[in-house]
C-alpha cells in the first residue's frame, strides 16, 4: 500500500496566513474519509471526491517542529465496514485543510460478534509554509486543548480562537520537556510546576518596562542563585497576559527576554516565575550558617558593645569595649534561604571593615562563589566553595585580634576648630579645646572605627627673636595625633593614655620640652557630659640666664582635626565629626 501524504489546500495554506493573537492559527474540528482512490490531489480541491463513508474527530497531534504538527486519527473497531481510498482534514469552517490519496482502496472492518474487526491509526504529518503557527487540534473527549511551538505566540486565555483552557508549550523547560499550562482567568495562564516568585508594578519607583526589558529595583532579591541565566527555570508574566521566558539579566535588577518584544505602554503588575521541585544551587554557607556569621560578626559592626555610662567616669579600659562602629545590624534571614542581596551585604560590611583595621580581604570571595553551580569550567566545585566559607569565617578573629589596630589610609579627616592667639604672657597659658558629641555611643563608635584628634600647631608673624624657640618646639613636634589608647608624636614622651581612657579629672596624654619651653596635652571626660576637653598647656617660666622679653610673641596657632574612618567604609549611617570650640584659660 501506498499513498502521496497529506497535501495542505490552498485553502489550508490561506488559512494559516490569516493573523490572530499570538500569530497564524490554524483550528482542525474533524477528518472524513471517502470512497475516491487512486487520483492526484490538487491544492484547489475544496472536498472529498468520492461518496463520504465516516466522519471523525482526531485522537491526539503532537508538533514535532516550529512548522510541522502529526494528527492521530483512529478509527477503531466499531466503525466499518466500508472500502476507502481518501482522508481529509477539515477546518471549523468547513474548509478542507489537507487531502490525502491511496493508491488503492482499504479495507474498514467492522467487529460482529465474534468476528474481528481491525483498527485503523493514521499519522497525518502536515509540513505548513509558515512558522510558527497555533494550531489546534479538536480531539475526542478532550475539548480545548491547544499546543504552542513558543511562549512569544501563545496569546491569553480569551484570545484564543476555539477557548483552550489547557495548552502545551514546547519551549521546554529546564529538564527538556514541554510546559503545561491551565486557563486561571480570561486573562492570565496558571503555569503546572512553577511557583511565582516577585511581583512588581511597572508604575514602582526605579522600574522601567521596554519591549524585551524590565527593571525593578526588588529583582535582585528574588532569585535564589543570584540571577537567572539562559536556562528556562524563570518564566516573567505581563499584566497584557502575555509569557516570556526570561534569557539574560545586563545588571541585577534587569531581566531580559527575547523578541518579538511586548508593549512597553501597558501598565499594571508584573510576576515572575520559577520552577519547581529541583534546586538550582548549592549554597555551602545557607541561612543557619549565614545568620550564625552575623551574629558573630554584628559585634565588630553595629552597636558600640558595652555600655558607656553617663552618670560615671569614662575610664572602663579600651581593650575591653572597643567593638561596634555604629553601623546598621546585618539581618537575619527568617523563613526564606539567603539570596545574592543577602550576601552581597555582608561580604561588602565584612571587606570594609577589615580594611579599617588593616586586615587582607584579597582572599575574601566575590559573591558568585558561594554558590556552586553544577556545570560549566568556571565553577570549581564545593571544595572551592568550602575554602571561601572558611576563609569568611577566619576573618572573625581577626577582627578580634586586630581591633586596637587602624589604617590611616582609610580614613578621613576634618577641621573642626583653629585656635589663635597673640597676647603676651608669662608663666603658663592654657588653649582649651572642647569637643562635643551628639552621645556617648557615638563617641565610643568613631573611637572602634579608628577615631582620632589630630593637632598641628604653628606660629606666624614672630618679631621678637625670644619666641622664634617656641616656634621651633612646635615644628619639632609636627602632628600629633591622640588615638583611642595613646599619643603619637615626632618629638615628646606619650603618657599611654588615650581618648578611651579619659576620665572626668585631667590626665597628662603627652609633653615636650625644649629649650626651656614646654608643652603639654591633657584631656578629660566631663562626668555627664557628651565632651572631650584637651587642654594644650604652654610653659615659658624659663631659668636664669634666660629672660623674656614683654613684647608679643607673634601669633600661636592650632589646628584641631578629627580623623575617622571613611565614608566609604561606613556610610549606614555616617559617622559625623564632633563639632568643637576653644578658650583661653
Amino acid at each position: 500500500m501506498s499513498n502521496s501524504g497529506f497535501l495542505i489546500t490552498d485553502a489550508g495554506l490561506a488559512a494559516a496566513s490569516i493573523a490572530a493573537p499570538g500569530g497564524p492559527y490554524v483550528h482542525i474540528t474533524a477528518f472524513k474519509v471517502g470512497s475516491a482512490f487512486n487520483y492526484i490531489p490538487d491544492r484547489a480541491m475544496t472536498d472529498l471526491q468520492g461518496t463520504e463513508l465516516y466522519t471523525g474527530v482526531a485522537s491526539g497531534y503532537n508538533i514535532l517542529a516550529d512548522d510541522t504538527i502529526e494528527v492521530v486519527l483512529v478509527m477503531d473497531a466499531t466503525v466499518g465496514t466500508f472500502q476507502f481510498g481518501e482522508i481529509g482534514l477539515f477546518l471549523e469552517t468547513g474548509e478542507l485543510f489537507a487531502l490525502c490519496v491511496f493508491e488503492n482502496l482499504q479495507e474498514k472492518i467492522r467487529a460482529i460478534g465474534n468476528q474481528a474487526g481491525n483498527t485503523w491509526r493514521i499519522r497525518a504529518r502536515l509540513k505548513l509554509a509558515q512558522a510558527p503557527v497555533i494550531v489546534t487540534v479538536e480531539l475526542i473527549n478532550q475539548q480545548g486543548i491547544l499546543e504552542v511551538a513558543a511562549w512569544e505566540v501563545l496569546a491569553k486565555p480569551i484570545d484564543q480562537i476555539m477557548g483552550a483552557n489547557i495548552a502545551i508549550v514546547h519551549d521546554n523547560n529546564s529538564s527538556n520537556e514541554p510546559v503545561l499550562v491551565i486557563r486561571d482567568n480570561d486573562d492570565e495562564w496558571g503555569l503546572v510546576d512553577y511557583s511565582r516568585i516577585f511581583s512588581g508594578s511597572i508604575a514602582d519607583v526605579g522600574a522601567v518596562l521596554t519591549t524585551t526589558s524590565f527593571q525593578h529595583p526588588n529583582l535582585p532579591s528574588i532569585f535564589l542563585e543570584g540571577m537567572p541565566r539562559t536556562d528556562s527555570r524563570y518564566l516573567v508574566k505581563f499584566p497584557d497576559g502575555q509569557i516570556r521566558k526570561i534569557i539574560g539579566y545586563p545588571n541585577l535588577n534587569t531581566i531580559e527576554w527575547p523578541a518579538p518584544g511586548v508593549n512597553d505602554a501597558q501598565t499594571g503588575t508584573i510576576t515572575v516565575w520559577a520552577e519547581q521541585g529541583s534546586q538550582f544551587r548549592i549554597n555551602w554557607a545557607d541561612t543557619v550558617e549565614y545568620n550564625q556569621y552575623i551574629a558573630d560578626f554584628n559585634p565588630y559592626w553595629a552597636e558600640p558593645y558595652g555600655p558607656y555610662r553617663d552618670a560615671g567616669p569614662f575610664n572602663v579600659p579600651y581593650s575591653a569595649e572597643n567593638r561596634g562602629k555604629g553601623q546598621t545590624p546585618i539581618a537575619a534571614v527568617i523563613s526564606r534561604r539567603t539570596n545574592l542581596v543577602d550576601w552581597a551585604l555582608l561580604l561588602t560590611a565584612v571587606r570594609n571593615n577589615c580594611q579599617i583595621h588593616g586586615i587582607s580581604i584579597a582572599d575574601i570571595a566575590s559573591i558568585t562563589d558561594f554558590v556552586y553551580r553544577p556545570t560549566g569550567p568556571a565553577f570549581p566545585g564545593l571544595q572551592f566553595l568550602e575554602t571561601q566559607w572558611n576563609n569568611l569565617v577566619a576573618k572573625i578573629p581577626l577582627l578580634e585580634s586586630q581591633r586596637n589596630n587602624f589604617v590611616l589610609a582609610g580614613q578621613d579627616q576634618s577641621l573642626i576648630v583653629t585656635s589663635s592667639d597673640n597676647t603676651y604672657w608669662s608663666g603658663t597659658r592654657t588653649w582649651r579645646h572642647t569637643l562635643d558629641y551628639t552621645s556617648d555611643s557615638h563617641l565610643q563608635a568613631l573611637l572602634n572605627s579608628g577615631h582620632q584628634i589630630q593637632i598641628d600647631g604653628f606660629m606666624e608673624n614672630v618679631i621678637n627673636g625670644d619666641w622664634y624657640e617656641f616656634q621651633d618646639l612646635l615644628i619639632a613636634a609636627g602632628t600629633i595625633r591622640v588615638s583611642h589608647d595613646t599619643v603619637v608624636a615626632a618629638v615628646g614622651t606619650p603618657s599611654g593614655v588615650g581618648l578611651h581612657e579619659l576620665t572626668d579629672v585631667n590626665q597628662e596624654l603627652w609633653t615636650y620640652t625644649a629649650n626651656n619651653w614646654t608643652l603639654t596635652l591633657e584631656g578629660r571626660k566631663p562626668s555627664g557630659l557628651d565632651q572631650i576637653i584637651l587642654d594644650l598647656i604652654v610653659d615659658n617660666t624659663g631659668t636664669a640666664p634666660y629672660a623674656y622679653t614683654p613684647d608679643p610673641p607673634g601669633e600661636i596657632n592650632f589646628n584641631i582635626f578629627s580623623r575617622r574612618a571613611s565614608t566609604a567604609l561606613l556610610n549606614t549611617p555616617i559617622l559625623a565629626h564632633p563639632t568643637a570650640s576653644f578658650t583661653i584659660v
